[in-house]
């Protein structure tokens, strides 16, 4: 991945539809291994709910797991951290359904 990483998860963010959720409330988490780099993007509807130290926090947990070489474990702190977070602001309501995959694109 050459370039800037976070103007590729913006791109990449708009080709996996996640501006299309009806909450706003999208999180891609972008890594490019080659290049070591990766990049934390929230849709506007999180933007509008949570301070920009609550991003600048889950990529300082990430970037330690991430230096020891534990891409896994440091994803999964990030899901979770940012899942803690987020419930307070969308809580999981009756007839919810998930409206984005949570599988991995490569």
């Amino acid at each position: 991945m050459e370039g800037d990483i976070l103007e590729e998860g913006k791109k990449i963010f708009e080709q996996l539809g996640m501006t299309k959720t009806a909450e706003r409330n999208g999180i891609l988490f972008l890594l490019s291994l080659k290049d070591h780099q990766f990049a934390i993007l929230g849709d506007q509807g999180i933007h509008d709910k949570v301070h920009a130290e609550f991003w600048q926090t889950i990529r300082n947990e990430l970037e330690g797991y991430f230096k020891q070489g534990l891409f896994s474990a440091g994803l999964v702190a990030g899901i979770v951290k940012c899942g803690e977070e987020l419930k307070r602001y969308f809580p999981c309501q009756a007839g919810d359904k998930n409206e984005l995959p949570d599988s991995i694109s490569s």
